[in-house]
């Protein structure tokens, strides 16, 4: 199966829904992005969520954690049942993880280039049903600038596309897909992703308010498999 055979069916769910979804094969990869504005502050909001799925998620990739490097992790951020990483911010902004869980192997690949310059990013190497792939999760700080964040990710593509295992990239981009069509940035962006096959999971505005709604939080990906 090829990214372009695959049908994207992204909508809006609640816990009840998500359950009732015919995705929850063994072989299927489940994976959660949350952005959390404070790990320690919402870790048990995100608790109660999951503790409401039939099925959990292999993959929960938190970011926006608010780690500061100078502070350090502690047990306040565990989860019952997954293995924590975590790469923290030099701010009292950004930072990322990912919480593994426990009946998956998976190794950290520092070796992938993510020369994004005020940006916060994690990539493993995981075995999900004897096939590996790589996941990586990003926080781009809104101030970083939009073409010098596209021409590195680049790299980081193009790097990955030569390792022949599937990937998965996910985060809080703070680039707003639905300006592709008024802003030249965006739309670098966006075919960048493209000229290497990737899929975009994410087609509806992910931030929501009375006045506005933004669609800053992506998923892309080129794997072979179902992904929920």
């Amino acid at each position: 199966m090829k990214n372009e055979d695959i049908e994207v069916g992204f909508d809006y769910h609640d816990t009840d829904s998500f359950n009732q979804l015919n995705t929850h094969k063994k072989e299927n990869v489940c994976l959660f992005h949350v952005n959390m504005r404070r790990l320690r502050k919402n870790l048990e909001k995100l608790s109660m969520i999951l503790a409401d799925l039939q099925v959990p998620p292999q993959i929960i990739a938190p970011s926006e954690t608010k780690i500061y490097k100078k502070q350090g992790v502690n047990v306040s951020t565990s989860l019952v049942g997954y293995n924590f990483l975590h790469c923290d911010s030099d701010t009292l902004a950004g930072g990322v993880g990912i919480y593994i869980n426990n009946s998956l192997s998976y190794q950290l690949r520092n070796d992938i280039p993510t020369t994004f310059g005020n940006s916060e990013s994690l990539w493993i190497e995981v075995c999900i049903c004897h096939k590996k792939c790589v996941i990586g999760v990003i926080y781009r700080h809104p101030n970083n600038d939009i073409h010098t964040f596209t021409h590195n990710l680049s790299e980081t593509l193009h790097y990955l596309s030569n390792s022949k295992l599937p990937f998965l990239i996910c985060g809080d981009i703070n680039i707003n897909l639905l300006q592709q069509d008024t802003m030249l940035s965006v739309r670098n962006y966006v075919n960048t992703y493209n000229s290497y096959n990737c899929l975009d999971l994410i087609t509806k505005p992910t931030r929501i308010t009375t006045t506005s709604s933004t669609l800053i939080d992506h998923i892309y990906t080129l794997i072979c498999q179902p992904v929920s």
